[in-house]
């Protein structure tokens, strides 16, 4: 269960990167404008976005130590690749994020 829920939140990490890239570039703050509270200006905005996905990112790398510890007990034949197209198709996400 554990590690569902830290897969999840890695997968949920890489996307909200694509997110707030884009909220940054298209402009989009959180406007929160009532009687008692003054409008939070862009730049604010901004940064709880960047702190927002760095206490994500610190939270899952909590997350981690939790796991449980795996080890190679044989030598190592070779090493390959997993997945060449995962790169590519990554930036590709991001750089359409900030078109």
């Amino acid at each position: 269960m554990l590690n569902f829920l830290f897969r999840l939140f890695l997968a949920f990490n890489s996307t909200a990167l694509i997110v707030v890239v884009y909220f940054i570039k298209s402009g989009i703050a959180i406007n929160i404008c009532s009687p008692f509270v003054i409008c939070i200006p862009k730049g604010v905005s901004y940064l709880i976005y960047i702190i927002s996905m760095l206490y994500l990112t610190y939270f899952s790398l909590l997350l981690s130590k939790s796991l449980s510890c795996d080890s190679i007990d044989d030598g190592i034949v070779s090493i390959e690749y997993a997945n060449d197209s995962f790169l590519p198709s990554y930036l590709g996400y991001f750089f359409v994020a900030l078109d």
